[in-house]
């Protein structure tokens, strides 16, 4: 039954109307990558048990993920990936963006992309942080990335 006085249905004196989430409704992710995983999870028809065995995580993880409270290692990103059917989910509009995005589908470190990058970890850190390498770095490093792409391809 809807209230149409803008008062409270069961204290009617009252001028104040309450908002309470739905309990049924409140603990679903509405966007990014924990909306991705709850939906794929749910279009598969899969408990978080099961999921979580694919992706070779405890169940909770997958809880945490789904609501948003933790983001998952980049170690597991190859496999996320592969369970999601894609990496459309990454952002890559800043360089930033794009080193975490190159390290997540391959599930590198920092230390791992930074060898390859023929730099220190260091530098990819503070790359990845939003620290900007000089422009002479910048056009470097993406060439780079270009390069491990096609190599790894």
């Amino acid at each position: 039954m809807q209230n149409t006085f803008n008062r409270c249905m069961f204290f009617p004196h009252l001028a104040h109307t309450f908002c309470v989430a739905n309990p049924v409704t409140a603990h679903l992710p509405n966007e990014g990558l924990p909306k991705l995983l709850y939906e794929r999870r749910k279009a598969l028809g899969l408990n978080k048990r099961q999921v979580a065995e694919m992706l070779g995580v405890h169940r909770d993880m997958i809880g945490r993920w789904e609501s948003g409270r933790h983001g998952p290692r980049v170690k597991y990103g190859p496999t996320i990936i592969r369970f999601l059917g894609g990496d459309d989910w990454l952002p890559t509009a800043s360089l930033a963006d794009r080193l975490r995005r190159f390290r997540m589908m391959r599930g590198w470190s920092q230390e791992s992309l930074g060898v390859y990058l023929k730099c220190d970890e260091r530098s990819v850190r503070d790359w990845e942080g939003g620290k900007p390498p000089s422009p002479a770095q910048a056009a470097a490093v993406e060439a780079r990335l270009q390069e491990i792409d096609a190599e790894l391809r």
